[in-house]
């Protein structure tokens, strides 16, 4: 795990190589569970009403109105994360561009749950049906067998 997390962050400029699956998802374990604990830990400091909050998240968003460690996580976690989305993308034998499209339909999904247009409250329905659909692809993408021919096994990927 700790070769996968220093692996993701030492390339985080390489958007053309390729992640394997236990590369990819062992940095988004890594990621998930950092933001986790120093979540909880912020909200639950000088909590007085006697009420443990426990939240699990992966929140990578840059927003005044964010807790500053949602903004700091971003900054340094959120380049390395797309640029290892892209090479698991890569890998999986697929373009990033066509990641790239379904990327920017789950965000536009997304704004459209969580916004009103006008005074008529958006079908959420039919768009958590949509977000799910756009996010099981991205799903399928993302733990999809290596297509190419050189990750023969994870020792050759973190030698």
């Amino acid at each position: 795990m700790l070769r996968a997390i220093k692996h993701n962050m030492l390339n985080w400029r390489n958007f053309r190589g390729v992640s394997t699956r236990s590369e990819f998802w062992y940095f988004v374990l890594f990621l998930v569970l950092l933001n986790t604990v120093v979540t909880n830990i912020l909200a639950n400091t000088g909590n007085t009403d006697g009420n443990f909050n426990l939240t699990l998240t992966l929140n990578l968003v840059i927003d005044p109105a964010e807790t500053w460690w949602t903004n700091i996580f971003t900054v340094v976690f959120g380049i390395p994360f797309l640029a290892s989305v892209i090479r698991r993308c890569h890998d999986a034998g697929f373009k990033a561009s066509t990641f790239a499209i379904f990327g920017v339909a789950l965000l536009a999904l997304n704004t459209v749950i969580a916004k009103t247009i006008g005074a008529v409250q958006v079908p959420t329905g039919l768009a958590i049906v949509g977000a799910l659909l756009v996010t099981g692809w991205v799903i399928f993408v993302l733990t999809r067998p290596s297509a190419a021919p050189h990750a023969t096994s994870e020792q050759e990927v973190f030698k």
